[in-house]
């Protein structure tokens, strides 16, 4: 009643005119005027009904559009961002012109995709444009001209694999991820290096494909195999540290994309088998890797490669050699797993059930190619080595049973003997794998107590683990020790401090010192020689090993009481382990431990990052 009152009152009221309301509701809607004319302020004398472009956009040429979302773009931001792009391309055409001097011209093997020929335009102008991308093996470097080209493609959104129309021939001659732009040629340098160097550590890629390939089927997985290859590439050693960010941008973007395929369950594995350097074992991202990496590969199927139907939605097709590929990446994966797990001290994630079980058939009648078939017999073992020495039900502090313990490594050390008599021991690398696989079980002894009967022996088999593991990674057969994955570097150091704890030790009046000093000289510069970066684990970890060598007596300590027996003291302090719930690696970290605690700021008053850059000599005297 209210509501009728009140709107009569204002139908009679004298501002409302029925006429005026009636003209307001014919008149037609508020003009607009293009997007050209919007940016710039001006008049437009656009009609939108019929569409006629406006007079403005005619003169000069420009796209009359009108659009609902259109908005203002400020000169100075649009100043400030081709200012930005100008920089980037000028470092980018820097950068280019570095990697071609820096290399020499040769052409490209017939694995990889040859350049596409020039288009041939009216009086030849297009066949000019792209001279200097002719088949001729002296002409495949890329001028000034041509960089800027590419980059202007990259620029405008153009993938670098595009093979549409419109698109420049120069386009598809660059990678580039964020700012690190890499020419042809020396992304060829790069997969040359990972093939010559890395693959033989882990034959999980095709060595057939050409790195164009590697692009197409996962951007991911052709920049790890960059990332690894520049690790001790020699022609450009900043390579790898302006990678490491964006590439750490592109891991994690691309683990946030759900679902995967199993080229990215491959690149994890290659990033797991060699990370990218860190300072510290706490922001040390590859244990959480490694478990992305066995998630993935579960989620998609790969521990059921035959049956890839059974995980996914739409149809899958896999012929023969699919199925190999996913089952050789799957055993991989395995082996990575197996590899983490022992190098940093934690339960293993893998997973070794009829898919990868074989029974007592010779190595070359698997599916697998003969080297990833005997390294997963290897880590099978060494997963049977760490479930039966160290995750048994017992406390770690608990003494009950470690009389049995003896027994066991004896029974196990007799299995491994007769797995070696299977193995072929001029695989690649497979030698070195062999003898870490038995340090990894021998090391079990610092956990023995010194009431043991059996003490003294293990000691000695320790030492014969030690020793054998060192040799043959320094030998002169096996030259590319600095290209070994992290597992290897952390052998290397295990078996470094199992050396350091012996020769600084009662036992050391068992064995040869000068030899046993040696040695140790030797070890350290390898570990040195394995750094990636400044101030890396290896560098860090090599340093704190010195301190706690020249601490100790630097393996003089017991010279003049060789003919007296050891105090109960002296086997405790110095054998026995504090760190008991890190494996075999729980020497490592005890002995990181006590350098902290004891020797920190001792034998060098400068920190530890400083120190690196000034190593200490293990050599010299105190």
């Amino acid at each position: 009643r209210k509501r009728n009152s009140s709107t009569v009152g204002l139908e009679s009221s004298p501002d409302s005119d029925p006429d005026d309301e009636e003209h307001k509701r014919r008149q037609p809607g508020v003009k607009r005027a293009c997007n050209e004319c919007r940016q710039q302020k001006l008049r437009c004398d656009v009609v939108q009904d019929p569409y006629q472009p406006c007079s403005r956009c005619i003169k000069h040429k420009l796209d009359c559009r009108i659009d609902s979302n259109f908005k203002r773009v400020g000169k100075r931001s649009r100043f400030a961002e081709l200012e930005r792009n100008k920089e980037l391309l000028e470092r980018q055409i820097q950068e280019l012109k570095q990697q071609v001097s820096t290399s020499k011209p040769t052409p490209p093997p017939q694995s990889m995709s040859p350049f596409f020929p020039p288009p041939n335009g009216p009086n030849g102008q297009s066949s000019a444009m792209y001279a200097g991308l002719s088949n001729s093996p002296d002409q495949q470097h890329l001028g000034s001209h041509e960089a800027v080209a590419s980059l202007l493609d990259l620029k405008q959104g153009l993938d670098g694999s595009a093979a549409g129309f419109g698109a420049s021939p120069n386009s598809r001659l660059l990678r580039s991820l964020e700012e690190v732009v890499l020419a042809p040629h020396r992304v060829n340098e790069l997969f040359e290096e990972y093939w010559s160097n890395y693959h033989g550590f882990l034959e999980l890629l095709d060595p057939e494909q050409s790195p164009d390939s590697f692009f197409d089927q996962s951007k991911l997985l052709f920049w790890t195999i960059i990332v690894i290859a520049a690790r001790q590439f020699g022609r450009d050693r900043e390579l790898l540290s302006r990678l490491t960010a964006p590439y750490t941008r592109l891991v994690w973007g691309s683990m946030s994309k759900v679902p995967q395929n199993y080229n990215v369950v491959k690149a994890l594995c290659l990033l797991c088998a060699w990370p990218l350097p860190t300072s510290s074992t706490s922001t040390d991202p590859t244990f959480m890797f490694c478990g992305l990496m066995m998630q993935i590969a579960k989620q998609i199927g790969l521990h059921r490669p035959s049956h890839a139907q059974d995980f996914t939605r739409t149809h899958i097709n896999l012929k023969d050699e699919d199925v190999k590929d996913r089952l050789k990446t799957w055993a991989c994966c395995n082996i990575v797993a197996q590899n983490i797990a022992t190098g940093y001290g934690q339960p293993p994630d893998t997973l070794y059930d009829a898919t990868l079980d074989f029974g007592d058939a010779s190595f070359h009648d698997t599916p697998l190619p003969t080297q990833v078939a005997q390294r997963l017999a290897l880590e099978k073992f060494c997963n049977h080595i760490t479930k039966t020495l160290y995750s048994n039900e017992k406390q770690p502090n608990d003494i009950f049973g470690e009389r049995q313990d003896s027994i066991r490594v004896n029974m196990l050390a007799q299995a491994m003997h007769g797995l070696e008599t299977r193995l072929d021991s001029s695989t690649n690398w497979l030698p070195l794998h062999l003898s870490a696989v038995r340090l990894h079980l021998r090391l079990h002894t610092f956990f023995d107590p010194p009431s043991s009967p059996t003490y003294s022996s293990d000691l000695q088999e320790l030492y014969q683990a030690t020793t054998n593991f060192l040799d043959v990674a320094m030998s002169d057969e096996l030259t590319g020790l600095k290209y070994a994955t992290s597992f290897i570097m952390q052998m290397m150091l295990a078996a470094g401090f199992a050396l350091f704890k012996l020769l600084n030790s009662f036992f050391v009046v068992n064995v040869d010192r000068d030899y046993g000093r040696n040695l140790f000289y030797r070890t350290i510069r390898a570990i040195r020689n394995m750094s990636v970066i400044t101030n890396d684990l290896p560098q860090r970890l090599a340093e704190v090993l010195v301190q706690l060598w020249k601490a100790s007596g630097e393996g003089f300590k017991y010279e003049e009481d060789s003919d007296r027996p050891p105090t109960r003291r002296s086997v405790d302090h110095n054998v026995q382990l504090k760190v008991r719930c890190r494996m075999s690696m729980s020497l490592l970290y005890d002995s990181v431990w006590r350098w902290r605690e004891e020797l920190q700021g001792k034998v060098r008053v400068e920190s530890l990052d400083k120190a690196v850059k000034n190593p200490t000599s293990p050599e010299a005297t105190s």
